[in-house]
Parts: C-alpha cells; sequence; structure tokens
C-alpha cells in the first residue's frame, strides 16, 4: 500500500492522488499497519520452512550488466515518482517515460528486437487495469 505501487491506487484516486505528504498523513499509519500484519501472517504460514537450516556460504551468482542497468533504472524510477509525487504531479507520465526508457536502454545493451520483448511483456495486467477502471467508475456513478 504505497502511493505508486499499485495500478489500483491511480484508478481509486481518478486523476485526484495527493501529493506524497497528504498521501503519507493519510495512509502512512494503515500502510504499516498492513506491512506488519503481512510480515506476522508470512512469519508465521512460513514458521516451518524459516526454521529449516540454510546453506553455509551458497554460491551467488554476480549480477551481469543487465541487471545492473535494471537495477540503476528502478532507483532512479523510484526517485523520479517520489519526485513527481511530492510536487503533486499526476504519476502516469512519469511512470511510462520510466519505464519505455528503460526497456529501451536494456534491448540497446542486449542488443534485442522491440517484438522480441514486446513477448515477454505480461499482456494479461492490461484487461486487469482496464477492469478496476471500469469498476471505479461504476462505485463512482452509483455513489460510493
Amino acid at each position: 500500500m504505497l502511493p505508486i505501487s499499485n495500478p489500483a491506487n491511480l484508478v481509486v484516486f481518478d486523476g485526484h492522488m495527493p501529493p506524497l505528504l497528504q498521501w503519507l498523513a493519510r495512509f502512512g499509519l494503515p500502510s504499516l499497519v498492513s506491512i506488519a500484519a503481512t510480515y506476522a501472517i508470512l512469519r508465521w504460514s512460513q514458521r516451518g520452512h524459516l526454521r529449516e537450516p540454510t546453506e553455509v556460504g551458497p554460491h551467488v551468482p554476480s549480477l551481469g550488466r543487465g541487471g545492473m542497468i535494471v537495477g540503476i533504472a528502478i532507483i532512479f524510477a523510484a526517485i523520479l515518482l517520489l519526485v513527481a509525487s511530492a510536487l503533486g504531479f499526476d504519476l502516469g507520465l512519469p511512470t511510462f517515460i520510466a519505464g519505455a526508457a528503460t526497456l529501451l536502454i536494456v534491448m540497446v545493451f542486449r542488443g534485442t528486437e522491440v517484438f522480441a520483448a514486446l513477448k515477454h511483456i505480461s499482456w494479461g495486467i492490461l484487461p486487469l487495469v482496464a477492469g478496476l477502471f471500469v469498476f471505479v467508475e461504476a462505485l463512482d456513478r452509483i455513489g460510493l
């Protein structure tokens, strides 16, 4: 439940997303409670696995150049979205720009063609987000 983490937030706020500090004032405590509850439930439900011994000194492969590029892009996108949110800007365009720029940079470094990259996009999320827009609009029209 972060201001920029969920497409549902963008749908629910319908272009009236409060700036970051206002959002934190309103949803900061519920977010912390949500995070704590999620942690507690996962800790309880996975307690058996957590008691199992772990490998000492496991082999951890080094992060490749593509991974570094994506990591830097994610950091840049997070900073961009936090600044945009704090300034009260809509988040759609900065999100699109950050995502498209990351895709293009990775494609250039990997030598991937556009259509090859498009095959790996999770297209199933688009109907979900579209459905959220329809659902929220319906709730708004009936007064909820």
